[in-house]
């Protein structure tokens, strides 16, 4: 069963990735990083918003247009909701009286197999225009064409009988060949015409006669993203001038087919709409002048055939998948460029907090270093000889305790013995060195004024400010642009800075420390000092040794030095601001709280040393050297601040002990006084 567990583990893509951390952190995170970071949201805030915003009101849209060649342009039914158009010949009273006859046939040529054709004509009849014609069309698109009528004067052309249709199909090389052919043509007997008078007067007047052809055409936007991508209006540029004479005028108009169909649906799934529509293409007007014949009536013709170019339009909303594509391309892009800036700063910003956490930067160590030796010396120095003194003090309280009351005679006499013998105990040193003696001695009591200045009463309020002090004094390297261009730089750029070259020792110390290798060689030499240190036995029983236990009772917080410097640093005044959210009853209890904790800390400190100073008499050598070496390892300035907070006990010690016997001694003198 475990091996069947362990082989569906084996198969978890969702596994989480073994790290280090920092500051209790998966990621390390700088201001720097969050500000850019709040930039960045702010500003995919403002494309999400934007882009989600365009995307449910359908402003992004995706169109391709392809357009194929039909060899044989397939049939086309046209009617009145699908193409209109409206002919006139240029002039007055032409519903009244024309220059020409107008005809419009459907035709249909048939190819037989042994190349003859069969040709079939259906004549479509003309009647003058109405508004409702063209309205039925524009209606469709929420269109008024009311006034454009009444500008245009449609009300003077022809159209196509209401509800005809006619049929447009093939080519001239085709089996079917329908196309509509509009002649124009001299007036018969049936038709009330203008005169010949009036004809030659147009001609004299403008030259030519001019047929006029407008059409209902359309305007195509293929990427317009609203439903109105397509423009229906009447179109007025079509025209042709002709004069009867030996030569006649044609042109062919081409009608193209267009087919849209158009994906409406935001999600994966289609929703298709299809349209289909043709539109009059201008570019593929042909015009063509043939030989007049003489039994010929038709002076003009106009052939109206489908193009061979059919259009096929596909039309499709930006899908919510393509958008969350889209978005999230628009992230990795600016997470690309600005990541790798973020990443090399947060490294290195990374790399200057470990180092200042793990290090303590020092200019000039060897000056300070032989500077808190010389102050331990005195120090060292001043303890021999207060030992001394006090070695002497009780000497002197042992004779004094030996003496007969009654041999007391007088009260000034035996206080004058006593102060004597003390001043020879605190004289009685060596002459060579008086010199040392007085420089200890004046370090001592300039150090007892700062005490004294400061309100300090005891050694551990001294030992507490001074370690405060130390730590405040501490000035960690900070990042700034000169560090920060050494960097990016590969350390050419301020190379010689006294503080980048500090930091830039630091970074290789520590690059070192956190190798993979290094790590591995620390734990191999922790094995081998167990195994130095330890018996066979005695690492049985060590590897034996239960885990540590997790549990709801209190347990006292480890103190280090990272602690003590964290408390130290601490602002005093922030903390009652933001002790101010809190509930007003409780404020000055946790305040003094909080100062009670600091000070156990630094008692417990306090008196650890004493603890470790104390076994540095024990019998047993091997302790002695570690306690020694432990305490060497503090440092000389810290021994310093131990030592001077000892004395400064020992001072107040000693002056109660005097007057407390001074007292006794006055009680067993007053009696025997006259």
């Amino acid at each position: 069963m475990n091996q069947l567990t362990q082989g569906i583990s084996k198969f978890d893509i969702f596994g989480q990735t073994i790290t280090l951390k920092m500051n209790k952190q998966n990621y390390y995170k700088t201001f720097f990083g969050g500000i850019v970071s709040i930039i960045v949201f702010l500003i995919m805030i403002m494309f999400f918003s934007s882009g989600i915003k365009s995307f449910f009101n359908k402003e992004t849209l995706v169109a391709t247009v392809l357009t194929d060649f039909e060899e044989i342009p397939s049939q086309s039914i046209i009617d009145d909701a699908t193409f209109l158009f409206a002919i006139q010949i240029d002039q007055e009273n032409f519903l009244s009286r024309p220059f020409f006859d107008i005809e419009v046939l459907q035709v249909l040529e048939t190819r037989q197999f042994n190349g003859s054709k069969i040709r079939e004509e259906q004549q479509i009849q003309l009647v003058p225009c109405t508004l409702e014609r063209f309205t039925t069309i524009f209606e469709q698109y929420n269109k008024n064409i009311s006034q454009t009528y009444t500008d245009l004067n449609l009300d003077k052309f022809l159209c196509f009988k209401k509800n005809a249709t006619f049929i447009l199909e093939g080519t001239h090389s085709s089996i079917q060949f329908s196309y509509l052919k509009i002649s124009i043509k001299k007036c018969n007997s049936t038709i009330i015409c203008a005169s010949q008078e009036e004809r030659d007067a147009e001609i004299k007047l403008n030259g030519s006669f001019k047929i006029k052809l407008y059409t209902v055409n359309k305007i195509l936007n293929p990427y317009n993203p609203s439903e109105n991508y397509l423009q229906t209006y009447i179109d007025d540029s079509f025209y042709i001038n002709f004069l009867p004479s030996i030569i006649s005028k044609s042109a062919n108009l081409f009608l193209k087919q267009f087919q849209v169909e158009s994906d409406q649906s935001l999600t994966p799934f289609q929703q298709i709409t299809q349209d289909q529509f043709y539109i009059l293409d201008q570019s593929e007007v042909r015009e063509r002048v043939d030989f007049y014949k003489e039994d010929n009536v038709e002076v003009a013709t106009i052939f109206l055939r489908k193009s061979p170019y059919k259009t096929q339009i596909y039309r499709s909303y930006l899908k919510i998948d393509n958008l969350l594509s889209n978005l999230g391309g628009i992230q990795q892009i600016l997470f690309f460029f600005l990541g790798f800036i973020l990443a090399l700063y947060n490294r290195f910003q990374l790399l200057i907090e470990l180092a200042n956490k793990l290090y303590e930067f020092m200019l000039v160590e060897k000056q300070s270093k032989r500077m808190h030796e010389n102050n331990l010396n005195l120090v060292n120095q001043l303890i021999t000889e207060r030992q001394y003194l006090d070695s002497k003090v009780t000497e002197c309280d042992a004779t004094i305790q030996l003496l007969n009351q009654t041999q007391v005679k007088q009260k000034e006499n035996n206080s004058k013995l006593k102060f004597e013998d003390q001043q020879q105990a605190i004289f009685k040193v060596n002459r060579k060195g008086k010199t040392f003696l007085k420089k200890s001695t004046k370090f001592y009591y300039d150090e007892q004024k700062k005490a004294y200045r400061s309100h300090i009463s005891n050694g551990l309020e001294y030992f507490e400010s001074q370690i405060n002090l130390l730590i405040r004094r501490a000035k960690p390297i900070k990042l700034s642009f000169q560090l920060l261009m050494n960097y990016v730089s590969c350390q050419l750029l301020f190379r010689n800075k006294r503080k980048i070259i500090l930091m830039n020792k630091a970074m290789n110390q520590l690059s070192t420390q956190i190798d993979l290798f290094n790590i591995l060689t620390k734990l191999n030499e922790i094995d081998k000092l167990k195994e130095v240190l330890l018996t066979s036995e005695q690492q049985l029983l060590f590897d034996f040794t239960p885990k540590p236990i997790i549990s709801l009772d209190y347990k006292d917080v480890k103190i280090d030095r990272f602690l003590i410097e964290q408390n130290s640093r601490c602002d005093l005044d922030l903390e009652i601001q933001q002790k101010e959210k809190q509930i007003k009853e409780v404020e000055i209890s946790q305040k003094s709280l909080h100062l009670k904790a600091d000070s156990s800390l630094y008692e417990r400190i306090y008196k650890a040393y004493d603890k470790v100073l104390n076994g540095l008499t024990v019998s047993n050598q091997y302790e002695q050297y570690i306690n020694n070496q432990l305490i060497n390892q503090l440092g000389a300035e810290v021994q310093t601040i131990f030592k001077l907070s000892k004395l400064i006990d020992f001072s107040v010690s000693f002056s109660r002990t005097f007057r407390r016997k001074g007292q006794i001694f006055q009680k067993e003198i007053d009696p025997i006084s006259p």
